[in-house]
């Protein structure tokens, strides 16, 4: 389990059972206990979420300083929470989070965002994060495992409470927690140029690509009176403009969809702090798309 695997010494695993099958949970966890970190599982599955609040459970029992959210697919290098809170308590100024980027070409359709920079570490401005993701439709392409979030942010967003739609993560709804707080507090944002987390970039799941696209129809539709009408136009255009892109990739393809990369629009620690580690989030079904 790549969560009790960083070699970050002072953490706790808290394991979020969205589907409600301890048991299965339990079997995934076996030899977890001979590294000794301290592991503890959440049922926050439809009949624990009816009867209680987890999410306030799990503000209650984490104690760490930071805590950092490792979601099912990704595959986290070991040295991830070692690196990012050295990062983090190496710099003078506080930053509000800290997350990382990869350079990589995506089609415009993809919702995957990679900012080209030459600096080894950026430092924008949560509301111009935000304000990008919010016109591109796309989500940091190392995904919210690659954040590392201060207990004190965790805590104002109520540790994602509004992340997930029934159990499945929407990296939009995390984003959006997370930069929407930040930009209220006028705080800056710490990138690293570099990814510590794995994914199948090579693959898109049809369910998770439409989650993604509503959630950000629903978003824009949200904030109309933040755009003037035709920067709204031009918005909603781009929201159709990608999901028909989308589908005429998979007909182009036998399994799914192919993703020409030259369509991309963007070429050009402390030894005291802790750390909580939660896992989480609902089952991915078989893979529709395909891009690279």
């Amino acid at each position: 389990m790549d969560a009790v695997n960083q070699t970050y010494p002072r953490k706790e695993v808290f394991v979020c059972d969205f589907v409600g099958s301890r048991a299965d949970v339990e079997s995934a966890m076996e030899g977890v206990d001979e590294k000794g970190v301290p592991v503890h599982i959440l049922d926050f599955g439809k009949a624990a979420r009816a009867q209680a609040d987890p999410f306030a459970t799990l503000e209650e029992r984490a104690a760490g300083d930071y805590a950092a959210w490792f979601l099912p697919g990704d595959r986290i290098r070991q040295d991830n929470l070692m690196k990012l809170v050295a990062a983090g308590e190496s710099q003078d100024y506080r930053f509000d989070f800290l997350c990382q980027n990869m350079v990589r070409d995506f089609d415009e359709w993809c919702p995957f965002l990679c900012i080209r920079h030459e600096a080894l570490f950026l430092m924008p401005a949560a509301s111009e994060l935000w304000n990008l993701m919010l016109a591109t439709g796309q989500c940091p392409a190392c995904g919210i495992s690659s954040a590392l979030l201060p207990r004190p942010l965790m805590q104002r967003i109520h540790w994602f409470h509004d992340g997930f739609l029934d159990g499945v993560p929407i990296p939009f709804f995390f984003w959006r927690a997370i930069l929407e707080d930040s930009a209220q507090h006028e705080d800056l944002a710490g990138i690293l140029q570099e990814c510590y987390v794995k994914r199948d970039w090579d693959s898109i799941f049809a369910d998770e690509y439409m989650y993604h696209q509503l959630a950000w129809y629903a978003m824009l539709s949200e904030m109309r009176e933040r755009f003037s009408a035709a920067d709204f136009r031009t918005l909603m255009g781009r929201v159709r403009r990608n999901g028909e892109a989308f589908i005429k990739a998979i007909g182009r393809g036998k399994n799914g969809a192919s993703c020409d990369a030259s369509a991309s629009p963007f070429r050009g620690a402390s030894p005291g702090t802790s750390a909580s580690v939660c896992v989480g989030g609902g089952v991915r079904q078989p893979a529709l798309g395909k891009y690279g």
